[in-house]
């Protein structure tokens, strides 16, 4: 019968330092502490280690290679206990049976640290449980990171290599063919509102303040034929006057109401703000099948503009029945935004001066399921600065 090991253990840290894309060692120094039974163990220790998974079945490392979907590895390594505390560098190719632990593995979202002990009179025994290697670990993706511009991305490397793209603060990894952003995307959402433009009783809505209409005020939206691409870059404006949020499915309906106006004076706006990432290094064509009504005549476009510049608007009379196809360019290696606005529909006489109108916004052809290379983001909260991010 094999007697009981007990064992602690930490992580210490990373076991080197250096400017980024320095040639510096990648090891993680491990700390524990081991008994044989109740008395602490003192003398040469024979150790296996492995980096797997939460449940352990995925190996991503182990001392020499040789360990698949958590299995003990061939190898052992051997390490001076005192005392019962002993120190591994895992990774430290120079110690025999100790491979090198490739930065890749901790894009990985969840890693622990696997660990067999051989006492030399007990067998190998699996320490239980895994331990977690925490952010400590994943500090070590820095030593391979290489700083790249907004329009500038490295040459593919092979796999496992990886970069940092400092205008979105995002992590690529090297599949081998393709950068691939690493970690989860944030929910796949948009933002949306809408705004009437006239208080029968008060006059312009909001004291016609152009702050809390997009940077834009509301009489020229009604009136004057103001454009998407007239919404202030300001994201603390745009979230002023996107104040909702939706996650968006293939087709989605932003807003859909019929309404009496007195005059064109009296519309509703509606409109949508999406965040989009460009994941490669080419601008990719997304189409959208954009239903939505916008009234010319009485000054109210619907529009379409991409990083504040008009991509398309209505030159017209539009009905709430118009569905335009509209194809932008979403930039590569970046995060731009995209917005779409609709105004009112030139409605019908509903007697005593008063109009039946409508104003429609929605999404139709399944356009919100993006093409490959593009993700949704939902960062108007967090991000700065203006259309060049």
């Amino acid at each position: 019968m094999k007697t009981l090991l007990r064992f602690a253990a930490f992580v210490l840290g990373l076991a080197f330092f250096g400017s980024l894309g320095a040639q510096v060692p990648e090891i993680v120094n491990y700390q524990g502490k081991i008994s044989v039974g109740t008395t602490p163990f003192t003398g040469t220790g024979q150790f296996r280690f492995a980096l797997v998974n939460a449940n352990g079945s995925t190996s991503y490392w182990s001392n020499d290679g040789t360990s698949t979907a958590g299995s003990q590895p061939t190898a052992s390594v051997s390490l001076p206990v005192v005392n019962g505390l002993y120190v591994a560098p895992l990774g430290d190719a120079t110690i025999t049976n100790m491979t090198a632990v490739p930065a890749a593995v901790f894009v990985n979202p969840d890693v622990r640290l696997r660990v067999w002990f051989n006492d030399g009179v007990n067998g190998s025994q699996l320490l239980a449980p895994d331990q977690r290697i925490a952010s400590v670990g994943y500090a070590m993706v820095a030593n391979n990171l290489r700083p790249a511009a907004a329009a500038t991305v490295p040459t593919i490397g092979p796999a496992g290599s990886i970069y940092f793209n400092t205008t979105e603060s995002r992590l690529y990894y090297s599949n081998g063919s393709s950068w691939v952003a690493a970690g989860s995307s944030p929910a796949p959402s948009y933002r949306w509102a809408v705004w009437s433009t006239y208080d029968q009783a008060a006059g312009w809505i909001f004291n016609n303040d152009a702050s809390l209409a997009g940077g834009v005020i509301p009489s020229n939206w009604s009136d004057n034929n103001a454009t998407a691409a007239q919404i202030s870059s300001d994201k603390k404006v745009q979230a002023a006057l996107f104040n909702k949020q939706a996650v968006s499915s293939p087709n989605s309906t932003v807003w859909a109401e019929t309404y009496i106006a007195y005059s064109s004076t009296n519309g509703k706006m509606a409109g949508a703000l999406f965040r989009v990432r460009n994941t490669t290094g080419a601008d990719i064509n997304w189409t959208l099948h954009y239903h939505a009504t916008g009234y010319v005549d009485w000054g109210e476009k619907a529009s379409i503009a991409l990083n504040g510049v008009n991509v398309w608007s209505t030159t017209g009379n539009s009905f709430a029945t118009a569905t335009y196809s509209v194809t932008v360019s979403i930039p590569a290696n970046r995060i731009s935004t995209l917005i779409c606005v609709a105004g009112g529909s030139p409605g019908a006489s509903a007697g005593s001066g008063m109009f039946s109108r409508s104003t429609v916004l929605a999404f139709r052809n399944n356009c919100l399921t993006l093409p490959a290379g593009l993700e949704f983001v939902d960062d108007l909260n967090t991000a700065t600065g203006g259309y060049e991010q």
